[in-house]
């Protein structure tokens, strides 16, 4: 399996931002119905992928952390 190693910070504006130290990790963001609004990969290991994000009320973020088909 691979490592990873993920921080968030919830500012008072409500934006979160989620560094995402591992080029096999995914964020993805969904909709309040369920519906992926995006997914961002983490690029440029070992340096920090920085995503900000603001979500509206009812928005919620989940980590996917899936490996690449054909990886272990």
């Amino acid at each position: 399996m691979s490592s990873f190693n993920t921080t968030f910070e919830l500012t008072t504006s409500g934006s979160i931002t989620a560094y995402v130290e591992n080029q096999q990790s995914e964020i993805t963001y969904f909709d309040k119905d369920g519906t992926v609004a995006r997914s961002v990969p983490a690029q440029n290991p070992p340096a920090f992928d920085v995503v900000n994000a603001v979500f509206d009320q009812g928005s919620w973020l989940m980590l996917d952390y899936g490996a690449p088909e054909g990886t272990e």
